[in-house]
């Protein structure tokens, strides 16, 4: 397991995650403007990164400050402020399946707090940490005095919380098997470290993946359920809870189907100069669906990992 950008870059023959040397180098257009981007997939285990990284630190602040300016004007539905609000009541309905009542609670990456007011609403002692100042300003304009304006590094207390929340996250992180160990220190015993993610073998990922939204200059990382729960097992969780939805109030789950073979002839039919990229789709839908069945009609999975006082086996 490589745990540094640094280190992936010195090592770019094999796989961060499983050390497999079976890769396959592609570029893909950033969907959020005119850049092109270096992927790296793993065909072992089914995961993506972009290498190189074209963004720093101080580029991903300046995108999202930004996008929180600008989220009045409907400029980008994804930083919507109504979009915003459906979406944290989704995610703390989740949150309240967890728990028999409210606790505390840290929101990290909070963005312009939406989160952190509706688990306050909801009678929890919640905070967020948020890096990006105008996310903190547009949440302090809408009245939420609890977000900070610091990454996880910045909060220097020591305070541990019954839940922590990466929504949308881990995908921007260098580190990410680092940055979820920094997570982990804050989370207490029998809480919950809940982490939203890209799932980059689902089957509208597959099926759309050359026009698809997950491509964007500041996502480094494209997991899968499987490789996330394999870092969170290697930091010492070991009880999982996966949301039955993606959380998004405009989601329409697509079904756990079963690739047709049908299907695919209708397309090569219809086009048949695309006859090697159909059946690399179709293969690549098979192996999901083999492989990933219970995520594969989530494009954007949540996992709640409960933090046990149990004894690893070594």
């Amino acid at each position: 397991m490589i745990k540094n950008y640094s280190a992936l870059i010195a090592n770019s023959k094999y796989c961060p995650f499983c050390g497999g040397h079976r890769l396959r180098f592609f570029e893909e257009k950033d969907s959020t403007g005119p850049n092109i981007l270096s992927i790296v997939e793993c065909k072992v285990c089914l995961v993506a990164w972009q290498l190189p990284k074209k963004t720093s630190r101080r580029d991903s602040l300046s995108f999202f400050n930004k996008q929180y300016s600008d989220s009045e004007k409907g400029v980008s539905e994804y930083f919507n402020e109504e979009q915003r609000k459906k979406t944290a009541a989704l995610e703390m309905s989740f949150v309240r399946s967890l728990r028999s009542g409210p606790g505390s609670l840290l929101d990290v990456g909070a963005g312009m707090g939406f989160f952190v007011s509706e688990a306050i609403a909801n009678g929890w002692q919640a905070i967020g940490v948020e890096p990006a100042a105008e996310g903190v300003a547009k949440a302090k304009s809408l009245g939420n005095d609890a977000i900070l304006n610091c990454a996880l590094s910045g909060l220097t207390d020591g305070r541990k919380f019954d839940i922590v929340t990466l929504w949308d996250v881990i995908e921007h992180v260098n580190d990410p098997l680092s940055f979820l160990e920094e997570a982990s220190r804050r989370v207490q015993e029998n809480g919950y470290l809940i982490i939203e993610c890209i799932n980059y073998q689902s089957a509208d990922v597959i099926e759309y993946l050359e026009n698809h939204w997950i491509w964007q200059l500041d996502h480094m990382w494209y997991l899968t359920p499987p490789v996330l729960e394999t870092l969170l097992r290697q930091i010492g969780f070991n009880k999982f809870v996966y949301a039955d939805r993606v959380f998004r109030a405009d989601y329409k789950a697509g079904g756990k189907r079963k690739p047709s073979l049908l299907g695919f002839v209708k397309k090569v039919i219809r086009r048949p100069h695309k006859l090697i990229a159909e059946i690399g789709i179709y293969c690549r839908l098979m192996n999901s669906y083999n492989r990933l069945y219970q995520w594969i009609d989530k494009p954007i999975f949540v996992v709640a990992a409960q933090k046990s006082s149990e004894k690893r086996n070594v």
